[in-house]
């Protein structure tokens, strides 16, 4: 291993036991990691003892394979059925004769891919030279950083939550207006980028439906905000649960003469699951 200081901070990415693991909490002298969907927790003094971090440079003295193990082990499912089905397309390539590759062998296997032929052959070399972690897109195992200031979700969210019960707003709108309160609560701060707060908006209106119907974002912003749980009546009539359906059938009014719509609801105790009376047809909701 590189013998350069690790350095175990939060979103750290580490490699420890055989697999790369992300950092993502500390406490005190323990962290708790994140890796390949399942969860380890392991003291500071032995990540320092034997794990490394993945950016580290790379050392002359370093394994190859181990190296590329880490590659390997940092893409994610879909990256690596693309790689894996690559490498199925390739591999029956690498015992060709010299000079090289035929070109219509080369070529079958680009359109397979859906790469250029120079692309294939690039690869093929890397795979040749590397073996299947020659074929990793070292952008792939970047990090990503958030460019958006925190700052600024708050202050689009506050404004998200304005037009509950206003009409549907315009994007350009909200973005106008949560910059407006952006550079209020931060007057130094650095809003997004057109497109960038174009994107955001998106993810921060996930499931509010701000620029959808009115009836259905109102209706979503009623919703009960904790966890439903389960009822457990202990005597008949404490719970009684109903529900409506509007019929297509239609029943003249006795007093304006006019034709209303019509609904059935049924009315159930939870406590013994009997149904109770229907309700009498004067009793139909107009609406």
């Amino acid at each position: 291993m590189s013998s350069s200081a690790l350095e175990v901070r939060v979103g750290g990415r580490i490699w420890f036991d055989g697999e790369v693991w992300t950092v993502c909490e500390i406490d005190g002298s323990r962290a708790r990691l994140l890796g390949g969907g399942k969860h380890r927790t392991s003291s500071i003094k032995e990540l320092l003892a034997d794990a490394s971090a993945v950016d580290d440079p790379v050392d002359a003295n370093e394994p190859p394979q181990l190296l590329g193990a880490i590659a390997l082990a940092s893409l994610t499912s879909k990256q690596r059925a693309r790689l894996e089905k690559e490498v199925a397309t390739l591999a029956p390539l690498l015992g060709a004769p010299s000079p090289g590759v035929p070109d219509e062998q080369l070529r079958a296997a680009a359109q397979d891919l859906g790469i250029a032929v120079r692309t294939a052959r690039r690869r093929l070399s890397k795979l040749r030279e590397q073996g299947p972690s020659g074929l990793v897109d070292e952008r792939l195992l970047k990090d990503t950083r958030r460019s958006v200031d925190p700052r600024w979700d708050e202050a689009c969210t506050r404004v998200l939550a304005e037009y509950t019960n206003q009409s549907t707003p315009s994007k350009q709108t909200v973005i106008r207006r949560a910059n407006q309160a952006f550079f209020v609560a931060v007057p130094g701060g650095v809003a997004p980028s057109r497109a960038v707060a174009y994107r955001r908006l998106e993810e921060l209106d996930h499931g509010r439906y701000t620029f959808g119907e009115a009836k259905q974002r109102r209706s979503v912003a009623k919703r009960p905000k904790g966890v439903l749980g389960q009822l457990h009546p202990t005597r008949p009539g404490e719970y009684v649960l109903m529900d409506g359906y509007k019929l297509d059938v239609f029943a003249m009014e006795p007093v304006t003469m006019r034709w209303v719509n019509t609904e059935l609801t049924v009315a159930m105790d939870l406590f013994d699951r009997s149904q109770g009376d229907p309700p009498a047809a004067g009793g139909s909701q107009i609406r």
